[in-house]
This record gives structure tokens, sequence and C-alpha cells, in this order.
């Protein structure tokens, strides 16, 4: 499971299902996170080799398993959000910055996500 650095009291929404499309045919299960002033995501960069392996040993999993923080954005640096359909799923975000970043995340309920981060903006 991933972690983040922010405690209960200062979470509006969190989704532990949500994936990090890194590419087309590249997403990394993701852990997606909206406080009243953040935008958060940190995706499971184990690599290959490790997921394999805690697939297996799922004793390890806390052990191999990495993370890295794909953005910590202050709501106030997000130029647009929208949503938009990768493949099949019509419920991605796609999160661009006032850097022209572009970010794209899966959430169950992208309609709900834009609803909040918009409202807090």
């Amino acid at each position: 499971m991933l972690n983040s650095k922010f405690t209960a009291p200062e979470i509006i929404k969190r989704d532990d299902n949500a994936f990090y499309i890194k590419a087309k045919l590249w997403a990394l299960e993701a852990l997606l996170i909206l406080t009243p002033t953040h935008l958060y995501l940190e995706a499971d960069d184990s690599g290959i080799m490790r997921r394999g392996t805690y697939q297996f040993l799922f004793f390890l999993k806390d052990k191999l398993q990495k993370t890295k923080v794909i953005f910590n954005l202050e709501l106030s640096q997000i130029k647009s959000i929208q949503q938009v359909k990768q493949g099949l799923n019509p419920n991605v975000l796609e999160v661009t910055t006032y850097k022209d970043e572009v970010f794209k995340v899966g959430v169950k309920d992208a309609a709900e996500w834009m609803k909040l981060i918009q409202a807090k903006k």
C-alpha cells in the first residue's frame, strides 16, 4: 500500500486505487490525495522485477515496494484540469500546470475529483 505524509484531518479526498499514466501503455499504481491547498500523487515505481517478486512473496511487499512522488502541487499551480478518455477508461484526469507539465491520473470518479479541485482553486 502506498503511504503519504498527509494525515486524515488534512485530507478532503483520497483515492488509493488511482493509477498514474506515465505513457500510452504504461501505468503505475498510485495514490491521489486532495487537501485544502495541495493535489498530491505518489506511485509505485518498484519496477517489473520487484512487482513480480512481491506478487509471489506477498510478505515482502512492504520491503520491496518503492514509491515515488510524482507531484505535490499547490492548487494555485494548476492551470487546468479536465476529464479525458484513455483507451476505454473515461475516468482520467488530465492536470496541466502553469509550467505546461501534463499529468494523467486514472481515478474512480473523475467528475467528482474535478468538482472538488475546482471548488478549492
